[in-house]
């Protein structure tokens, strides 16, 4: 189990950090055994793998949608978290994401027939965990899909990297 993985464990079964995960089974716990755990503890624990999120990425609804909805979750007692890339496009809208940390938990993530290596950098902001996916293919002018010249060619491999 890599460390992201073991990150979004801890997270979704409120296991604290100075525990083993290994040790808690609880990537053997079957789906209602968790949601046992979870309802006990907070009301929903909810995680959004979204290829943007406004206000760090956004070029139509869903950039609306999975920017505002954890955050109104929240508010309602539910504990959430957004994971998304970390778009860098080398200009002022860098800016963004001046208020994450670096995670410092490189992973390995394999497709393709290669391997990726991706790091992870976090935000708490109004009630919300904000997870970005960092890679080189997230670091390109342009939006979360495409340039002046079309669709970019990797966009299913960017998928898989920010799922892996």
């Amino acid at each position: 189990m890599n460390n992201y993985h073991s990150f979004l464990i801890r997270y979704l079964c409120h296991i604290p950090g100075d525990v083993d995960v290994g040790d808690t089974h609880a990537d053997k716990l079957e789906d209602d055994e968790l949601t046992q755990v979870n309802l006990n503890k907070v009301p929903y624990n909810i995680v959004f793998v979204t290829s943007e999120a406004s206000p760090y990425s956004k070029t139509g609804g869903l950039g609306d949608v999975c920017g505002s909805l954890p955050i109104a979750l929240a508010a309602r007692g539910h504990r959430g978290m957004v994971v998304s890339p970390r778009y860098l496009c080398g200009g002022p809208s860098d800016e963004r994401f001046a208020g994450t940390v670096n995670l410092d938990c490189p992973t390995k993530v394999y497709c393709s027939g290669g391997v990726q290596e991706v790091d992870f950098f976090h935000e708490y902001r109004k009630g919300v965990d904000w997870v970005f996916v960092d890679h080189p293919c997230y670091h390109r002018p342009g939006n979360p899909y495409g340039d002046i010249y079309g669709a970019f060619g990797d966009n299913q491999v960017r998928s898989i990297i920010q799922c892996g």
